[in-house]
């Protein structure tokens, strides 16, 4: 389960809360997601990550290399532990 909100959305950014887990199914939905935005004129997406639960550390290394190129993506959480996790899949995070 993953749960997308959009919470603000002023070009060329979009603020987005993520909530549930980043799994191999769920991926494809914020992979999707994220598309959207590009499509939309959007430059940037900043994902609001407190809300995970559970990252799939092998699903994520492998959807990292399809996310849309050209879109700057960062993750933004004051969680240790998703700090981390995300950080040891190469992904921009911010505290």
């Amino acid at each position: 389960m993953i749960r997308l909100t959009e919470l603000e959305r002023a070009a060329p950014r979009a603020v987005v809360k993520i909530e549930g887990y980043l799994t191999e199914s769920t991926l494809l939905v914020l992979l999707q997601t994220l598309a959207e935005y590009q499509q939309a004129g959007m430059q940037q997406v900043q994902l609001m990550a407190d809300g995970l639960q559970l990252i799939d550390h092998v699903a994520l290394e492998q959807a990292l290399p399809h996310f849309p190129p050209g879109l700057q993506v960062s993750f933004h959480t004051s969680r240790l532990v998703i700090r981390q996790l995300l950080e040891d899949c190469g992904l921009t995070v911010i505290g």
